[in-house]
């Protein structure tokens, strides 16, 4: 009995947030009504039987042990929980249904009914992009790096001439002589 009070409460909250939930923010107006009404439903078809739920476990606890399913269900009235435990259960159950209500939104791939070929689509065309991209960008690599290593080259070549002028230029300041002569 307890597995099908759950599969209601279960149910329930996973239809509001897969009908209600999914289509409050759509950009058609239409459907964000449409998702307004499931939610509020399914609300208050949810907190309903959770209540109603509560209420059956306190007749329960007033029956006593002979008491059958039928007969506690057809007699018991409309008021509060009062015990307890059925406050705790009537809680739980209001907990366990949003859960469910959030799941309903989020369980599934597509965010709105048909999204799921242009989702898959649109992640095709953006893995073959980051594909195009990463290539250029070793491209682009490849060519900065060969003209780095020029760069190393011709630096290299030209610290050498510079030392090699600063030698020269050393030398003849040390020899103290100058050679003027023509030949």
């Amino acid at each position: 009995m307890a597995a099908m009070f759950s599969a209601v409460n279960v149910a329930t909250g996973f239809a509001g947030g897969f009908a209600g939930l999914r289509l409050i923010g759509h950009c058609n107006r239409t459907l964000r009504l449409i998702g307004w009404t499931a939610l509020g439903i399914a609300g208050l078809v949810g907190l309903y039987w959770n209540f109603r739920i509560a209420q059956f476990r306190d007749a329960l606890e007033r029956a006593g042990d002979g008491a059958s399913f039928f007969s506690v269900g057809s007699e018991m009235g409309f008021a509060l929980p009062s015990s307890p435990a059925s406050v705790a259960l009537l809680l739980l159950g209001v907990g366990v249904f949003l859960v469910c209500l959030l799941k309903g939104r989020s369980g599934v791939v597509d965010a709105y009914w048909g999204d799921r070929d242009a989702d898959h689509s649109y992640e095709a065309a953006r893995l073959d992009y980051d594909g195009e991209r990463e290539s250029f960008r070793r491209s682009i690599d490849k060519v900065y790096e060969k003209a780095i290593g020029k760069l190393r080259d011709r630096h290299a070549a030209d610290s050498r001439n510079l030392a090699a002028a600063r030698r020269i230029v050393t030398e003849a300041l040390q020899s103290n002589r100058p050679n003027w002569s023509v030949p």
